[in-house]
């Protein structure tokens, strides 16, 4: 993979050449935007106008009315009349775009056989419509056929979506934009569609209050009758259980808890008592089974326990009491605990009795409560509701509504003819950038030094002058405009050393022979012969060579001052001598007799005399010109001979 950083400026995309190379073709870009903006004039004026008319209106919600409801409503009843309700102006937008509306609306404004809505779908139903039918039906002719109404219908859905549309305005109101070929059209359509969803929104909202007052009075009957049921239930419990089962399962509880307490009592006798009698049976009196005994029955030491034996309360004295009456008391408590352990479980049992009675008079006196209170709400509602249904205020105000426009919105003429200049100013631009690929030219001075690479660079329009010249003009009158370029050239010259100069042009209109004329004029001296050859195939051939003065291969074919032209003798082109093997060496002996030789070509010349010279010491100067010179026949030329100085142009 090749490194980034060793990139060279010919893989980058510089864009100031890209320019560069369209603004060279302005004129066939210009040209692309008029035609662009011709055909955008051509379609803005054929198009069919379209009207666009807007009607406002804004849905109050229910909260924004002011009715008051006295003191005595119940909060739950204000909330039922007066709460938050979302606003009804955004609900009919879906609405209005529903197949069912625009069913509806079609009764109205009968979008049906509206030309703009419905321009293609007609149902067919003439009488050569009808033999067709029959005819292919009889054959047995089988075609996939659609439904035509509902294509119809689909058709007319699908361009009434796209033409109408409801936006809300930052106020909180509806604009309704309807568009349409016909403006008195558009603008029926618009308060059509604006007086429909008032009037659904009023018809609704009357629906919602017949049925809202419908339900709340059967609710309100419902609960009339829950109310008596609850009544009656209570008052059959009360005739059957009395009026206060509260107070006797407090009673009855209370007697329970005091047998339980006697019942707990007398079993913590019954079993020290037992404890005691089964240690006197033993003959185990003594202290340490006194400790046992107190030990595990704690009640000894209590003064109750000692009271039922007959002995001395105070706890710090014990004496064992007579087996006998140990026994009698034993078997008395036995006697007790079981009257108490039935009278407990009778009690316990009446208590449970209670607790049911209780328990069923709270359900019926809460179900008797809830319905009263239900009732009571609901009236309220329903004498709320019925306020409301007869003070019906206007919840819709109409801003605005459409009126037939003066002007068409669409087309947008301006907008239609700077697209159109936009798409020929691209067009043009891509059209001429690829021409400028294919074509390979150089496009700029710029890109034209920086092909050859050469360290005198200068422009020739000062050379414009000697264009078409003869010799002996440039030598008796040689601009003083373009002195300063011929000076700069010589200088490069004499500094090279070599005394063959090869001038070549790439396309220029300033020709190599020129220009030799040109150097040659300013270089000659005394000291200094120049002689200039030109190979380039465009010039005219010289038959009559008999008089002429032969300098080896050449013959001098005019002569002005220290300056000569040379052509080869052998033959009737000069370009094709270059091709002889001894080439080089009839160049070579020119310089005995000329100081400078400068050799001359032209276009596809050019590559021929620059292989040619190939391995000589060669000066070479060359011609390019904008737009005309190519880049690969010019990038060849500086592979074979190596370029000094460039003119440009």
């Amino acid at each position: 993979m090749q490194n980034i950083n060793n990139s060279t400026p010919a893989d980058e995309i510089d864009l100031l050449e890209i320019l560069v190379t369209l603004w060279a073709f302005k004129f066939y870009i210009i040209f692309s935007c008029v035609v662009g903006i011709s055909f955008g004039a051509y379609k803005a004026m054929t198009a069919e106008k379209t009207y666009t008319a807007t009607a406002i209106y804004q849905i109050f919600s229910k909260s924004s009315g002011n009715l008051s409801l006295g003191q005595n409503s119940t909060s739950l009843t204000l909330a039922a009349v007066t709460g938050n309700v979302k606003n009804e102006n955004l609900a009919p937008i879906d609405q209005v775009m529903g197949r069912r509306f625009i069913e509806s609306l079609n009764k109205t404004i009968n979008l049906r056989d509206d030309k703009f809505f419905n321009p293609d779908f007609i149902i067919d139903l003439s009488w050569k419509s009808q033999i067709k039918k029959s005819v292919k039906k009889l054959i047995g002719w089988k075609s996939n056929l659609i439904n035509a109404e509902e294509a119809i219908w689909q058709g007319i859905i699908g361009k009434y979506k796209s033409n109408i549309s409801l936006l809300e305005t930052p106020g909180g109101s509806i604009k309704i934009s309807v568009i349409h070929n016909n403006p008195d059209r558009s603008a029926e359509i618009a308060n059509s569609i604006m007086i429909k969803i008032i009037n659904d929104s009023k018809n609704k909202a009357d629906l919602a209050q017949s049925n809202q007052i419908k339900y709340l009075s059967t609710t309100l009957s419902k609960s009339l009758e829950d109310l008596e049921i609850s009544n009656e239930k209570l008052k059959q419990f009360t005739l059957q259980n009395g009026a206060i089962p509260l107070e006797e399962f407090t009673i009855g509880a209370q007697q329970l808890s005091i047998v339980r307490e006697d019942l707990v009592l007398t079993k913590k006798l019954h079993d020290a008592l037992a404890e005691l009698t089964s240690l006197l049976k033993a003959g185990k009196a003594s202290d340490t089974d006194y400790q046992t005994l107190r030990n595990k029955h704690p009640i000894v030491d209590e003064v109750s326990f000692r009271r039922v034996l007959g002995q001395n309360e105070i706890i710090t004295i014990w004496s064992w009491p007579e087996l006998t009456s140990a026994v009698i008391v034993f078997n008395t408590l036995s006697d007790r605990l079981a009257r108490l352990e039935l009278q407990a479980s009778n009690l316990q049992i009446e208590a449970m009795k209670l607790s049911n009675a209780v328990e069923t008079f709270a359900k019926l006196k809460r179900e008797q409560e809830v319905a009263e209170a239900s009732y009571t709400v609901l009236i309220e509602q329903v004498k709320a509701q019925k306020t409301i249904a007869g003070f019906r205020p206007e919840t819709s105000e109409i801003y605005e509504y459409a009126v037939a426009p003066l002007y068409s919105t669409e087309p947008k003429r301006n907008k239609i003819i700077l697209i159109g200049g936009i798409i020929g100013l691209l067009i043009g631009c891509a059209l001429m950038y690829l021409y400028s690929l294919s074509h390979g030219a150089y496009y700029s001075n710029r890109s034209i030094v920086s092909a050859s690479k050469v360290r005198l660079a200068i422009n020739a329009r000062a050379l414009d002058s000697i264009r078409r010249k003869s010799i002996s003009k440039i030598i008796k009158n040689l601009p003083k405009r373009s002195q300063n370029i011929l000076r700069n050239i010589v200088v490069e010259i004499h500094q090279s050393g070599n005394f063959l100069v090869a001038l070549t042009s790439s396309n220029s209109k300033l020709k190599s022979i020129n220009l030799a004329y040109a150097i040659a004029s300013y270089i000659q001296s005394k000291d200094l012969k120049i002689a200039i050859i030109n190979f380039s195939a465009d010039q005219k051939d010289i038959t009559n060579e008999s008089d002429k003065l032969i300098i080896g291969s050449f013959s001098i074919i005019e002569e002005v001052e220290q300056v000569s032209v040379l052509r080869p003798i052998n033959n009737s082109k000069p370009i094709d001598s270059i091709g002889e093997k001894d080439f080089q060496m009839q160049i070579q002996t020119l310089h005995s007799e000329f100081s400078y030789v400068f050799l001359c070509a032209d276009n596809t010349d050019t590559a021929s005399l620059a292989s040619a010279l190939n391995g000589l010491d060669v000066h070479h100067i060359a011609l390019a010109r904008r737009k005309k010179t190519k880049s690969q026949p010019f990038k060849q030329l500086i592979k074979i001979l190596p370029m000094q100085g460039l003119l440009y142009e």
